[in-house]
């Protein structure tokens, strides 16, 4: 199955603003995000939030076909 990867903030300047990633079908978001960490050796050392379809989501969220995954570094500010 193929589902899109969104990066955000200085993801995107780093890896690019999206990319499709086609992948065995109901994979859970954690191997997902464990592939893409194996991938792109900048994320290894960062803490970052990630949404399926615009919702921040459980590692345990089988995915399907078309959804689209974001990765985001934390906000922070004062």
């Amino acid at each position: 199955m193929r589902i899109e990867i969104n990066y955000y903030a200085w993801f995107r300047e780093k890896i690019g603003g999206k990319e499709l990633l086609d992948v065995e079908d109901g994979l859970t978001l954690e191997k997902v995000v464990e592939k893409l960490v194996e991938k792109h050796e900048c994320l290894r050392s960062e803490s970052f939030l990630v949404a399926v379809n615009g919702k921040l989501a459980n590692p345990c969220t089988a995915l399907k076909e078309g959804d689209i995954i974001s990765l985001f570094p934390p906000a922070g500010g004062g």
